[in-house]
């Protein structure tokens, strides 16, 4: 029997608790984590997980360590990637002076668009 697993039966799984999260966590993402963990603590092998959930058995690994680390709780936390910044630090400032002190009136426009705020910011950055 593997390290992993006697870790997993030591710390249980509490189904009642498992059906809450996988009812409450609509992204398939996450219920995959979920479906996987569970078959893991069946009795299925890292490979058979893998095979039936058509994920690599390092994902079926690295879910069951995130969960012996944090419970359900801790597998179930959305992944967040850092989204690339568009402007650049003087450019923000620009944005955040014209968003706070400017109207649309005062650069002689009806509304703000999209286009015509980029607009506006690249001039008053200059």
């Amino acid at each position: 029997m593997g390290n992993k697993r006697k870790k997993l039966e030591a710390q249980g799984l509490d189904e009642k608790e498992w059906q809450t999260y996988l009812h409450r966590c609509q992204q398939e993402y996450i219920r995959v984590k979920l479906r996987s963990v569970k078959r893991y603590w069946e009795g299925a092998s890292f490979g058979q997980v893998a095979g039936e959930s058509a994920i690599s058995e390092m994902s079926v690994r690295k879910y069951v360590n995130q969960y012996l680390q944090g419970g359900l709780k801790g597998l179930t936390t959305p992944t967040t990637r850092r989204q690339p910044r568009l402007l650049t630090a003087q450019q923000e400032q620009a944005f955040r002076q014209v968003l706070l002190t400017t109207f649309p009136e005062d650069l002689e426009l009806q509304q703000f668009t999209g286009g015509i705020f980029q607009a506006a910011v690249l001039s008053c950055s200059r």
